[in-house]
């Protein structure tokens, strides 16, 4: 599919680049506090199904900053369970299923309407299940977190010079403040923490200062999706990015 733009019509789930989201919101409605602790014992029991970490790995008492760096499945499933049909709505607020202002046509990807049960709901606080989103809309994700909860506008070029033409440049333009600028300071000190010590943590994480994220997305199809979403310097953002593999 070479004439095919991934970017923005790619549709893709997202795994757990979208447990940022999720955390933020937790903590927005007070249904959770970073120092929080948590017992993660590798897997949590929905009637007749079950929510697993990676590899069932139990993480034991862990913080929920430390759950958003170490992606614990178990934890994100109960936020996401809290959260209820607020949950889809809150998705919808940062453009997921939605259609993005942007000079190229885009997909809006998919989100559902309700949770039809805990474990619907756990399913999508782990970015599986029906969601459906595009690079674009990560990128878009990762950048609101960098620019403190505000998200923005985002255009293909800043700046047309040369010929007889003027000057073209196009200005940032606000779409919506999404979080409150504390909320999204917690949110981008839990991805410090797992570039520093979580799942996001590279051969860099010693001499590079960045926030980031990392996912991996079950298909029905092959192996699964790698993605990365981040941002850097962490404290004065130039850069945000979402890599997908």
């Amino acid at each position: 599919s070479a004439f095919l733009n991934r970017a923005t019509h790619g549709l893709y789930p997202p795994g757990s680049v979208v447990k940022p989201i999720i955390y933020g919101v937790a903590l927005g409605k007070q249904l959770a506090e970073p120092t929080q602790i948590w017992l993660d014992e590798g897997s949590l029991a929905l009637h007749n199904r079950t929510i697993s970490n990676s590899g069932g790995k139990p993480l034991g008492d862990i913080s929920t900053d430390q759950a958003l760096a170490l992606s614990s499945n178990v934890v994100f499933a109960q936020l996401a369970i809290a959260l209820g049909d607020d949950l889809p709505v809150e998705l919808r607020r940062f453009g997921l299923g939605r259609d993005s202002e942007f000079e190229l046509q885009n997909l809006r990807g998919f989100v559902p309407q309700r949770v039809d049960s805990d474990y619907d709901a756990a399913q999508l606080g782990l970015g599986q299940g029906e969601l459906l989103v595009t690079p674009l809309q990560m990128a878009v994700l990762s950048a609101t977190i960098a620019n403190g909860g505000v998200m923005m506008r985002p255009f293909v070029v800043q700046e047309v010079r040369g010929g007889l033409q003027m000057r073209q440049i196009t200005r940032p333009r606000v779409v919506d403040e999404v979080w409150p600028q504390h909320v999204a300071q917690d949110v981008r000190d839990a991805m410090v923490m797992a570039a520093k010590e979580g799942t996001a943590r590279t051969s860099f994480s010693t001499s590079l200062d960045y926030a980031a994220k990392t996912g991996t997305a079950q298909t029905s199809q092959g192996p699964a999706h790698a993605w990365f979403i981040g941002f850097a310097p962490s404290r004065l953002p130039k850069v945000a990015v979402a890599v997908l593999v």
